[in-house]
């Protein structure tokens, strides 16, 4: 009676450490990251759809991940109902793969609905640990039990085109966003990124072009020219 009664014991406890377990694990899980590439590297931008301010961490993920940075793919973010050109990611081969630089940032995992629907038709994948590293060496303040989340947009409903309008707003939006760390990470954002446009293909050539429009918008401004 007494071995069959310590069997009885053992059990329940093994049964109550296991949901201990499960109970920590949802706690702990209850958070994740999201990576972003594009607009979402914008402080005011991510605002906008989490509701409440988050830190970006920059962070870049490597040629080992197989994919590449695109500016060719069909959105309407915000309230624009016809489609404008937006930054995407697709699979590639070894040879054509790039480093893609952006920002990590945490939200709960109720949250990642919103961003779901921000994103459209683009797919949400899990990227690994391991093909992510940090932008600066000594300053990662990441929790790597956290799942980390990218939005692909080759499976998008809306097709690439290149009939679809390039947008200004939407390059800067996530140029002064990755400015926000330096210069060399915006810069880098230029290098590793195919199918901008020809006029800002550089960051040179985006700065002297965005530099202008703010001229011409602060002279009519100024004048009261609409």
């Amino acid at each position: 009676m007494y071995k069959t009664l310590k069997k009885t014991l053992i059990n329940k406890g093994s049964n109550i450490l296991n949901r201990s377990n499960t109970k920590t694990r949802r706690v702990r899980n209850k958070y994740c990251y999201i990576f972003g590439y594009g607009t979402l590297i914008n402080d005011i931008s991510r605002r906008n759809t989490l509701k409440r301010s988050s830190i970006g961490i920059p962070a870049i993920i490597k040629k080992d991940f197989l994919h590449r940075r695109k500016y060719s793919y069909g959105g309407t973010p915000g309230k624009i109902k016809n489609p404008i050109k937006v930054l995407g990611i697709e699979k590639c081969l070894k040879s054509k793969s790039q480093k893609i630089n952006g920002i990590l940032f945490k939200l709960p995992y109720h949250k990642l609905k919103s961003f779901d629907k921000r994103e459209g038709g683009a797919i949400r994948t899990q990227v690994e640990w391991k093909h992510i590293i940090p932008y600066y060496k000594d300053d990662f303040p990441v929790k790597k039990r956290w799942d980390v989340f990218i939005y692909d947009d080759v499976n998008s409903k809306i097709k690439p085109s290149d009939q679809m309008t390039p947008s200004e707003a939407y390059i800067d939006t996530t140029v002064i966003g990755l400015e926000k760390f330096d210069e060399e990470m915006a810069k880098m954002f230029f290098k590793t990124t195919v199918g901008l446009p020809r006029n800002i293909n550089t960051y040179s050539k985006w700065k002297k072009k965005r530099d202008k429009r703010l001229t011409e918008y602060v002279v009519a401004s100024h004048y009261g020219i609409s």
